[in-house]
């Protein structure tokens, strides 16, 4: 764009992912029968994309594809710092003392990560 050279536009697509489903493509390989990416997305998506990180099987929200993988990889390697957000929402009482723990922080190996409650 006036002369300066531009990159093209990774094509990424957002996706919600639903609860229940393993956050792979292909078959299921416990062969237990849970639903994959496969299932619940079209071919042409499973033949030019790959997930970008990884939801849990019983977790739902949104889930970045790519078909680039240096974009990836600046995108979860730990060096990047790229901050990353998660809200659950628990269906019981939690125990005071679990609410003080997460509230204080809990030490992982990329450092001490605290809950907002």
């Amino acid at each position: 764009v006036d002369g300066t050279p531009t990159h093209p536009i990774p094509l990424m697509m957002v996706y919600h992912k639903p609860t229940n489903v393993l956050n792979e493509f292909g078959k299921d390989r416990l062969g237990s029968g849970r639903l994959t990416l496969s299932d619940t997305l079209p071919e042409y998506v499973q033949r030019s994309l790959h997930p970008v990180g990884r939801l849990d099987y019983e977790t739902n929200g949104l889930l970045l594809l790519s078909r680039e993988g240096v974009l990836t990889q600046r995108l979860l390697h730990p060096k990047r710092l790229v901050e990353r957000e998660y809200v659950a929402r628990v269906e019981m009482d939690l125990d005071p003392l679990l609410v003080q723990r997460l509230e204080t922080g809990v030490q992982t190996t990329e450092g001490i990560f605290r809950a907002k409650i």
